[in-house]
């Protein structure tokens, strides 16, 4: 094979994978996601891909520090509650139960909150 006939067959191949992302993305037009961990990087990343397909995002926020930063907090699909201890289980259901009011039933959720702090191990 020359450059010509790899460059042809690159080219054959991202098309292919084009044509399968756009096949692969799902419309979630109205439906309810709670995301736990939303307001750090990588909740931040799948929020941002469930509000290009339409659906609505509940945030529970441990901290309001934590929205400082947040570039979707002004949006009307998204719903957050600020001081919400995910380890307390009356405050989590108490969260569940007001996003549910917000956006309505539950249809999927991400959970990505993590707990960290610097230490000697």
């Amino acid at each position: 094979m020359n450059w010509f006939d790899d460059s042809f067959l690159f080219i054959q191949a991202a098309c292919r994978i084009s044509s399968l992302h756009s096949y692969l993305v799902m419309d979630f037009t109205d439906r309810h996601f709670i995301i736990t961990g939303g307001t750090g990087a990588l909740g931040t990343a799948v929020i941002e891909e469930l509000l290009e397909t339409g659906a609505k995002c509940s945030i529970p926020c441990y901290d309001k520090s934590e929205l400082e930063e947040f570039a979707y907090s002004d949006r009307e699909s998204i719903y957050i509650q600020t001081s919400v201890d995910l380890t307390d289980e009356h405050a989590t259901h108490n969260f569940y139960t007001m996003a549910a009011e917000q956006h309505g039933p539950l249809w999927g959720s991400f959970h990505l909150a993590v707990g960290f702090s610097f230490g000697i191990i």
